[in-house]
């Protein structure tokens, strides 16, 4: 968690102060991500942290995180992270169509997933038995359909065993790298696992 904060805090420090954009590619991207979420559960929002994210956002190439961040934002763009206006609106245009672009397609993507690999969904429901709490699994495709489990919000031990999907195949996307969603009840999957156990 603290770590997670610390980590969000290096990241700012070399991509906004050492004006390396290529240092966004050392560091890991779900972290910093859950660096922010930690940072706002414990002081609140801050326009200088949505800011920062919305603009690593854009560099990372992730159309929902970024348009999340602007639709909270609104127009309090910050001089510092943006430099000009000019950017911060054709930002958020290009964060408005390419999350447009995931959210029709990340559904198809979701059934595929779920029908593809509906053992490895039972089986982590199976290793997970006893937690009902819901979660997010943030996914990424890449070149060929090549699935990247990134995290999951919050951390369950179901989560974690679906992992396991990394480096498996979905039919490609039209662009990449695809990022999307999918929540997940583990109710529904205890359910599905349980009807097929003799």
């Amino acid at each position: 968690m603290k770590g997670d904060i610390l980590y969000f805090q290096i990241a700012t420090e070399l991509i906004c102060r050492c004006g390396g954009e290529a240092n966004l590619k050392l560091i890991s991207w779900p972290r910093i991500q859950k660096g922010v979420a930690e940072l706002e559960k414990q002081n609140g929002p801050s326009d200088t942290n949505l800011n920062l994210l919305a603009y690593m956002a854009i560099k990372e190439r992730d159309g929902i995180v970024a348009l999340d961040m602007f639709s909270r934002l609104g127009d309090d763009w910050d001089r510092e992270v943006w430099r000009t206006e000019q950017y911060f609106d054709s930002s958020r245009n290009w964060a408005r169509e390419t999350a447009g672009y995931q959210q029709t397609t990340a559904p198809g993507m979701i059934q595929q997933l779920r029908l593809k690999f509906a053992d490895v969904f039972e089986e982590c429901a199976r290793a997970g038995a006893g937690d009902s709490t819901k979660f997010a699994l943030m996914l990424t495709l890449k070149e060929q359909g090549v699935v990247d489990v990134r995290f999951s919000v919050p951390q369950t031990k179901f989560g974690l065993c679906l992992m396991k999907l990394k480096g498996r195949t979905l039919s490609a996307p039209t662009s990449v790298p695809f990022a999307f969603k999918m929540d997940i009840d583990p109710a529904e999957f205890v359910a599905a696992s349980t009807r097929k156990t003799p």
